[in-house]
């Protein structure tokens, strides 16, 4: 099994849910791999950019109402 995971032909890889290590065929990986990307979005610079500034002003609000980083001074840090 070790030469052929050197050889490429079989991939470990973490989980996403339990983050325990598997095996699989570098075929099946890149077949997921398509599947997955399959349903992506294709979206201009100005749309992503005002996503962007969403989540950002989110976030922002986020850590005020919970003073994120206030016990240790990093408060403007955080929300600047």
């Amino acid at each position: 099994m070790l030469k052929r995971i050197k050889d490429g032909e079989i991939l470990v890889l973490k989980t996403d849910k339990s983050g325990k290590l598997t095996l699989i065929s570098r075929e099946k990986y890149l077949e997921l791999g398509k599947r997955e990307n399959r349903v992506d979005q294709k979206i201009e610079r100005d749309e992503l950019r005002r996503i962007e500034r969403r989540l950002n002003e989110y976030t922002r609000m986020r850590a005020k109402i919970v003073n994120a980083g206030e016990a240790h001074g990093h408060f403007q840090g955080i929300v600047s």
